[in-house]
């Protein structure tokens, strides 16, 4: 067993984790488990060559995008976060919306939340039920 407060050692070394918040156990599962059931977050980072307007036209053609933003990076170059809806997998109609456009995606990638996401997820739930007492510290444990 392992208690720790820092979740990247207690993700690469356990095989199982426990969250406590408030003296109550709040999650109990593996760490793959956990961020894909509690986080349901996933965004898209792509690195486009292509002016704003240009890449803002192809993937307003593109359904499944809940949200996005879009900043300049090198000459040329457009980085978007995407947050598709949920359960939706939509890197390959952006592939081939940019590819039909001729603009080529130099970069794609998938990012899934954290388990530092997860762990924020459940305990603030539980510092607003707690009606807004001081918030207590963090307690992963995984045996």
């Amino acid at each position: 067993m392992l208690s720790s407060h820092i979740l990247s050692e207690v993700q690469a070394v356990c095989d199982a984790i426990m969250i406590i918040s408030k003296g109550r156990l709040v999650a109990s599962d593996t760490p793959e488990n956990l961020t894909a059931l509690f986080a349901g977050t996933v965004t898209l980072s792509l690195d486009i060559r292509a002016d704003e307007a240009e890449a803002r036209k192809v993937l307003d053609t593109v359904s499944g995008i809940e949200d996005m933003a879009l900043t300049e990076g090198e000459t040329g170059i457009i980085h978007a976060q995407i947050k598709p809806e949920e359960a939706q997998d939509i890197r390959e109609p952006l592939f081939f919306a940019f590819a039909k456009a001729g603009l080529p995606i130099l970069g794609m990638t998938q990012n899934h939340a954290s388990l530092e996401e997860v762990f924020l997820e459940l305990t603030q739930d539980n510092d607003a039920a707690d009606n807004g007492n001081a918030s207590q510290a963090k307690e992963v444990e995984a045996p």
